[in-house]
């Protein structure tokens, strides 16, 4: 039996102004270095996971950091991570496979009406805000129209994966009267992704 495994990398730093942008460099020179190392016969799946989003459509307090966009976007890409999570902001949104504001590829949707990305021909990472567990919720303002949001919801709700050596299944639970003193939830909606 083979052993396999998926390299989660988590980038949400918090430093002190004076020694920010020397911390910053290290860890960036740690990603770049670890993710060229991954040998993709033995790990799969590649995710990177981080605090505040690459892209949004909830406008808010430092919603986006354009700076650690335009450092690590571009590693991410070539390092053909599969999926990207992000908390922040407090609601669930899902990109198209994207790159520099750019959808590069569209799910398709399987026979269950399910999105399913086949990065078997990658074209960039998905990436997604699952910042929808607790505290309140952001609401997105009306009329925004992004090409690369194909999901968005400000309900409540959490996330489920599991993963094979040939896929990835999410399931994103919405609920609606959320009642945590009574540990009860009613289901509203679903929003199920694959990748192959």
């Amino acid at each position: 039996m083979r052993h396999w495994s998926i390299v989660f990398y988590s980038c949400a730093p918090h430093f002190y102004l004076h020694l920010m942008f020397f911390y910053m460099l290290l860890q960036y020179q740690w990603m770049k270095k670890d993710m060229a190392s991954v040998d993709r016969s033995k790990t799969p799946w590649l995710i990177f996971m981080g605090h505040r989003p690459m892209y949004t459509s909830a406008p808010g307090f430092l919603s986006v950091d354009e700076k650690f966009v335009d450092k690590v976007e571009p590693l991410l890409l070539a390092s053909k991570v599969d999926l990207v999570l992000f908390g922040h902001v407090h609601n669930y949104e899902r990109t198209c496979s994207i790159y520099k504001s750019q959808c590069m590829k569209l799910p398709c949707k399987d026979e269950a009406g399910i999105d399913t990305y086949d990065h078997s021909n990658y074209s960039a990472p998905v990436q997604a805000i699952i910042g929808m567990a607790g505290f309140s919720l952001d609401k997105f303002p009306s009329g925004i129209n992004n090409s690369w949001s194909l999901s968005r919801h400000s309900e409540y709700g959490s996330l489920r994966a599991h993963a094979t050596r040939t896929d990835i299944k999410l399931e994103v639970s919405m609920y609606e009267n959320l009642r945590l003193a009574l540990h009860t939830v009613r289901h509203l909606r679903m929003d199920s992704m694959t990748f192959i």
